[in-house]
């Protein structure tokens, strides 16, 4: 799948993988439960506002060591981002040692996942004291949670990218801002697996994300809006690292499918129209839109490809929704 739409509208995660980004991790799912899930896909933490240094430290406050004679460690990331600090970077590649690459490229399901920047390369440009390039600014997150982005009358689906447009907009109107990034990532133990010799689970559970404004100016642009009077001055958000239709084992890095594929009912909803209007749109009656719904693999594929136009998608995307559990 390559259009963010399609991140936006279908990959969303579920509520079983949502409950799959805590399960073992105790710390997590007490800061979670006491965090408000928004129809975005993210949990706004701390009632929107940014965390003081000694609130959930177990959470937000560990290193993971990348090479010990250089002092490199993964973890948070605090910048000051202003348009006053531009600066032109140039275009890098970028680094290959991503702490649990290895893992994911051993994977069938390689491809759902990026290198994805804690700090955005986009960002960067608005500060002087932090480089892109550098490995410690890389984890391994899914397509939905790296690029899931839309703000609109159907839809709002919110991924790294989509607070990364808030922060853009903002600074290009002036707006002057205090930056953290945490990638989550659950310590391991003897209780978790006696022979396992990496201190810490390949995979983050998810990305929190932090900016307050740090001058007279408030966040704009269309996504801070959407968002709402909450969001003017301050944001603090958890974005799971999670996808629709992906079992995803963060300690190992091991990836494989849940038995979650999208319905035509459900692609219906998501295009604002009925399975009645479905069937007139593909030339057959409801009543066999409800029968290919439940034995979609038998149908016809002068039909799928009607399927496809009326939908406003690929048949290659379709097929993929509907067969994910075949």
């Amino acid at each position: 799948m390559a259009s963010s739409e399609t991140y936006t509208q279908y990959l969303k995660p579920t509520e079983k993988e949502l409950l799959e980004v805590q399960a073992g991790y105790e710390e997590l799912e007490k800061l979670l439960k006491s965090s408000r899930y928004h129809e975005g896909g993210f949990y706004i933490l701390n009632g929107n506002k940014v965390f003081s240094s000694n609130e959930y430290q177990d959470i937000r406050q560990h290193k993971i060591l990348l090479e010990a004679d250089k002092h490199i460690e993964l973890g948070a990331i605090e910048v000051s981002l202003s348009k006053e600090c531009y600066r032109d970077i140039g275009k890098k590649s970028k680094p290959d040692k991503v702490y649990g690459r290895k893992q994911i490229l051993e994977s069938s399901y390689r491809e759902d996942f990026n290198r994805g920047h804690l700090i955005a390369e986009s960002l960067i440009k608005y500060c002087t004291d932090f480089d892109y390039y550098k490995r410690e600014n890389f984890v391994m997150i899914t397509n939905w949670c790296n690029r899931a982005t839309a703000c609109n009358h159907k839809h709002i689906a919110c991924g790294t990218l989509f607070f990364e447009q808030i922060l853009l907009d903002s600074l290009e109107d002036g707006v002057d801002i205090c930056y953290r990034v945490t990638p989550v990532f659950k310590k391991l133990d003897a209780s978790d697996d006696e022979e396992v010799e990496q201190s810490f689970e390949y995979l983050p559970r998810g990305i929190i994300m932090e900016a307050i404004v740090t001058n007279d100016k408030v966040f704009t642009g269309q996504n801070a809006a959407q968002l709402g009077k909450k969001f003017e001055k301050s944001f603090n958000v958890f974005i799971p690292n999670a996808q629709r239709g992906l079992a995803i084992d963060y300690r190992t890095g091991e990836i494989g499918l849940n038995d979650n594929s999208v319905t035509l009912k459900e692609l219906c909803q998501t295009k604002g129209f009925n399975i009645k209007e479905l069937g007139e749109a593909v030339g057959v009656s409801p009543r066999t839109i409800h029968r290919w719904d439940k034995d979609i693999a038998n149908v016809p594929f002068r039909n799928v490809v009607s399927l496809a136009k009326a939908l406003d998608m690929s048949v290659d995307e379709l097929a993929e929704l509907l067969l994910s559990d075949c």
